[in-house]
């Protein structure tokens, strides 16, 4: 049996309560490039003035725009930043969907303002822009930028950059990456996990684990596993988690699904289970065991320049429907393949420590699982927007 975990280094509290039954919208950042390398670099922007950063969805899933996130520096009390949702004609902003609702801004200083949606519908494979610009004799303020420039990534993919200085939408070619995010929600998920001060459903297998006010985390056991699981049981789901690990360069940090936990092998290894893991030093392997064997390899330890290496947060996810198994790392495919070992189990997040390893921890800022993985009949006989992977 697992144990409960613990709130951040004071009384047991038991928290094996059961979400709500109905599916809740999930978070889901769809793009990003934040927090840039952008202490020199940025877009000024007047009514005037007006810069694009375009994305395209992903195939296969409708989301609901939650807000959009842009790192300014604001230069007094009077700014007054428009920043809209324009669809894509041919490369380019076509017409605006809707203006969104401004935060409250710093009168100075650089931050992260969330500019938040009406909750418009991001179609499959479709593309946008966000378009931004001023107000005739608003205060100033800049969109920051990323120098060298670091592109937007995610489950959507980077559409382009555009500038002018003849009022919205821009035109004009740019190599000015401005810092930025897209968030958006999708249903049908069962799990929502944020770990802020709470872990409603989780519980400890193996090592001590704590919730604080943002994040859940352990610092795992001297030359042997610690694992984490979510109480149900899942068959076929979209499952992720974002990761932080401080200490050890060589050693694992893991998704866990498919599992049953106990009884734990000497290892202190799940009994079944599949794991997507990755290191430190920018590593990544997936291994499948059963019945308390030996662990077989899906995908030996391999580079990735997609990992963030170091102390840096990386997010993880799992496709599994029925035997194919597709892994990602920040939004990154990894692998794609079959196997029939393990048809459904709990889901849970991992770490390895060495024995002289010192300075560990891992932390998961937040975990989901949805089940509703696509909505995609082929009813039409439309599959223009799918691929084929061949591992």
């Amino acid at each position: 049996m697992g144990t409960p975990l613990r709130t951040a280094r004071t009384v047991v509290v038991v928290i094996l309560a059961c979400l709500a039954a109905h599916p809740v919208l999930a978070q889901v950042t769809l793009i990003s490039n934040l927090d840039g390398n952008d202490g020199t670099q940025a877009s000024d922007l007047t009514e005037l003035r007006n810069k694009g950063m375009g994305f395209t969805m992903p195939a296969g899933q409708d989301y609901s725009l939650l807000y959009v996130t842009l790192r300014l520096e604001t230069f007094g009390a009077g700014v007054a930043p428009v920043v809209e949702l324009w669809t894509d004609a041919g490369g380019l902003p076509g017409a605006p969907i809707e203006t969104l609702a401004n935060p409250t801004f710093a009168p100075a200083g650089i931050a992260n303002y969330d500019f938040a949606s009406s909750g418009t519908t991001l179609t499959a494979g479709a593309s946008y822009w966000v378009v931004a610009y001023g107000v005739a004799g608003a205060d100033r303020y800049d969109w920051k930028a990323s120098s060298p420039p670091q592109t937007p990534t995610g489950l959507a993919t980077h559409l382009g950059t555009l500038y002018d200085a003849n009022g919205p939408p821009p035109t004009g070619a740019s190599s000015i990456l401005c810092s930025y995010s897209v968030t958006a929600g999708i249903s049908g998920c069962e799990m929502q996990s944020d770990f802020n001060g709470t872990a409603d459903g989780w519980m400890a297998h193996s090592g001590i684990w704590y919730i604080g006010a943002e994040y859940l985390y352990t610092e795992g056991l001297a030359d042997t596993w610690s694992s984490a699981s979510y109480f149900e049981d899942f068959a076929d789901f979209a499952y992720e988690a974002r990761m932080w690990r401080s200490g050890c360069d060589t050693c694992a940090n893991s998704l866990v699904f498919r599992g049953t936990p106990d009884p734990l092998t000497a290892g202190n290894n799940w009994f079944n289970e599949y794991k997507l893991q990755y290191s430190r030093d920018g590593n990544y392997s997936a291994w499948v065991r059963v019945g308390g064997g030996s662990a077989v390899a899906l995908v030996p330890w391999t580079f990735s320049p997609a990992i963030n290496q170091g102390d840096a947060w990386n997010t993880l996810r799992v496709v599994a429907s029925g035997t194919n198994l597709t892994f990602y790392i920040n939004g990154t495919l990894l692998w794609s393949g079959y196997d029939s070992s393990l048809s459904s189990g709990r889901v849970g997040v991992g770490i390895y420590r060495d024995a002289a390893s010192t300075g560990d921890e891992l932390r998961v800022d937040w975990a989901r699982l949805c089940t509703r993985i696509f909505s995609d009949g082929f009813e039409s006989g439309d599959a223009s927007a799918w691929s084929a992977v061949v591992p």
